[in-house]
């Protein structure tokens, strides 16, 4: 268990006391698994946009309970790989007090996983969170986690969390720089707002050498939605700049067909009380997917985690058929597909045989054929970072 881990196991503890202690009467009686699994049900279908509305969730107290039983679990990673990428390239942000911005905080899961990341990485020696959402129930129950976090599992953390609207919070000009500003899942839910204007605003905020993070839903209305954001965004050629998922700066070539989007998904198996949860409410128990964005004042992308060969995310696959094995990939060329041959499988392209959805995979000599790069045996296949 890596640092990191130790951390978000001490977040899932804190949430779990929490959870303990918030419990309804009527759970506490016994019947908590099925209340739990039928709010679960529930929260997910509002998210979905299914059933139900997000606005009655605040009002909802079984809604809190299956937010920190189950959500919170399900997403705290969520904001470890773009993290992760950004430290493989030398840019995550440090400093003595690491500050934080989490726009739609809720029950602070984005901001409690930058923590664990901060601290486990030893990038500072405290963080200090701004919690921004217009939940206040939601608000009162993280703060209860913050001080668990603190007094209970040594956490070197400062948490302020302020009930607001986040539109308000985009539209102010000038106040406190932060060195990161997450938007955990909330960016598609901030109607009628611009959101190109909205992550340019923010990351006005951004102190030198910081970076925003919005993570979305890997829904694809809503990935398609931050993928046009991102379109956008690389065509001002100036700040922000796209530092992550992408390694280059043309149009995404997701957003050609409508039934393509871009998300991640990574091997990330729920504690087990969360997996029981999800079973129990018809939700999928393995696996993580999400979609986002990571964007930095200064230039510079995930492209420089190599000097040499061309660079490519897996972002499908892999593709296995009679005689060859194919992923689907976006990278610093136009190609669209990494194929080997079976026949042609050997040492130096063994890379491809583990290559996953995310890792960023470098082919750096050797024999490349036709627009779709047909590897072949004497190719070198290193995958320079893993998803």
């Amino acid at each position: 268990m890596t640092s990191i881990d130790t951390k978000l196991a001490s977040v899932l503890e804190a949430a779990r006391t929490v959870l303990r202690g918030a419990l309804s009467k009527r759970a506490r009686q016994g019947a908590a698994a099925t209340l739990l699994a039928d709010a679960v049900r529930r929260v997910s279908l509002a998210y979905r946009r299914e059933q139900g509305d997000l606005p009655s969730l605040m009002r909802d107290r079984d809604a809190i309970e299956a937010r920190l039983a189950f959500f919170l679990p399900r997403d705290l990673p969520k904001l470890i790989a773009p993290l992760r990428e950004l430290a493989a390239a030398g840019c995550a942000p440090r400093g003595e007090t690491l500050r934080v911005l989490d726009l739609g905080s809720g029950l602070g899961t984005s901001g409690f996983g930058a923590a664990a990341f901060v601290l486990g990485q030893q990038l500072a020696a405290r963080v200090s969170i701004h919690a921004i959402d217009v939940d206040a129930e939601a608000l009162a129950v993280a703060e209860q986690i913050a001080v668990e976090l603190t007094t209970s599992h040594g956490f070197a953390l400062e948490y302020e969390a302020v009930q607001r609207p986040l539109e308000h919070v985009v539209q102010e000009r000038g106040g406190q720089r932060y060195d990161l500003i997450v938007l955990g899942l909330v960016l598609n839910e901030l109607e009628g707002l611009d959101g190109v204007a909205a992550l340019h605003a923010l990351c006005a905020r951004l102190a030198p050498g910081g970076a925003l993070i919005a993570l979305e839903p890997a829904l694809r209305e809503q990935s398609r939605a931050l993928q046009r954001v991102r379109d956008a965004i690389v065509a001002r050629a100036a700040a922000p700049y796209v530092f992550a998922p992408c390694l280059h700066t043309r149009a995404c070539p997701l957003l050609e067909r409508d039934r393509d989007w871009c998300h991640e998904r990574l091997q990330s198996p729920l504690p087990e009380e969360a997996a029981q949860l999800a079973r129990a409410a018809g939700l999928r128990d393995e696996d993580l997917t999400f979609s986002y964005l990571t964007l930095r004042n200064e230039p510079g992308s995930l492209a420089e985690l190599s000097a040499t060969g061309a660079l490519y995310r897996v972002v499908g696959g892999p593709l296995v058929t009679k005689g060859k094995r194919e992923l689907l990939v976006c990278g610093s060329d136009a190609a669209r597909l990494l194929r080997r041959l079976d026949r042609k499988a050997s040492a130096a392209n063994r890379a491809i045989e583990v290559a996953r959805r995310g890792s960023v995979v470098a082919i750096e000599a050797g024999d490349v054929a036709g627009p779709d790069r047909t590897i072949g045996a004497e190719t070198n296949v290193r995958i320079v970072h893993e998803a």
